[in-house]
């Protein structure tokens, strides 16, 4: 892996493990290799919450060597939800991974699994969480059932739609409990408004600059209109 880097022109580099950190010695043997071969890059990884709260001094390892972002499945807002997700990981996880990365400053890409079955209670109990978590970055997917998974097998007499288009984690697939068109509203204002307006401003005037701000705003603003007629793709 460190003659692969060497080769490496970009500045950044994106580990695609599912969890790049499971196996704690190997990664803190790779740092010492990229440490000592001298590589200066960026790099973007996946890691769980319950590691980064189990091993903070790994994560400090590779901070000191470019870990620049780790994206961080939170998935939703609850312990009584996380279980029926079989994610074994809590609420106070969550809560310690992500002071630790904030501590580091390491930007937690977090996401959030939106549950077609959420009610508005659902939808506001988790903006209040992500506000609660004091990030920096979200993202939100649509939980989607997917062939081959547990979930699939669970829901596979309910699908709305087999359209492999519609498996793209922003369509719901299986019945919604609120009105299609409402959910779709909701969902679309976790991205506007969970995280507070100043944060998003002074992350992406950071990350962007001003120019950038406007093409952002811009892809926002094509969002919204997809997600508006959502409910019109349905078969």
């Amino acid at each position: 892996m460190v003659a692969e880097l060497s080769t490496i022109a970009e500045p950044n580099v994106f580990f695609c493990d599912d969890e790049s950190m499971c196996d704690v010695h190997r990664m803190d043997e790779l740092a010492d290799a990229i440490r000592e071969a001298g590589i200066r890059k960026k790099y973007f990884l996946y890691a769980r919450a319950d590691t980064v709260v189990r091993h903070p001094e790994l994560f400090a390892k590779w901070r000191d060597i470019g870990l620049a972002q780790v994206f961080v499945g939170m998935e939703t807002f609850s312990d009584a939800r996380l279980k029926s997700m079989n994610k074994e990981m809590t609420v106070a996880q969550q809560r310690q991974a992500a002071r630790i990365l904030e501590r580091l400053n390491v930007l937690l890409y977090a996401n959030f699994m939106v549950d077609p079955d959420y009610t508005k209670a659902d939808f506001r109990e988790l903006k209040r969480h992500v506000r609660a978590l004091g990030l920096r970055y979200a993202a939100f997917s649509v939980l989607t059932p997917l062939p081959g998974s547990e979930l699939y097998e669970r829901k596979k007499q309910e699908l709305l739609s087999r359209d492999p288009e519609m498996v793209d984690m922003l369509h719901a697939i299986t019945p919604t409990a609120l009105p299609l068109k409402e959910f779709y509203r909701r969902f679309y204002n976790l991205y506007a408004s969970a995280l507070p307006a100043r944060v998003t401003l002074t992350e992406g005037l950071r990350r962007f600059g001003v120019l950038g701000m406007v093409e952002q705003f811009a892809l926002l603003g094509r969002f919204r209109k997809l997600l508006s007629e959502a409910h019109r793709h349905y078969s």
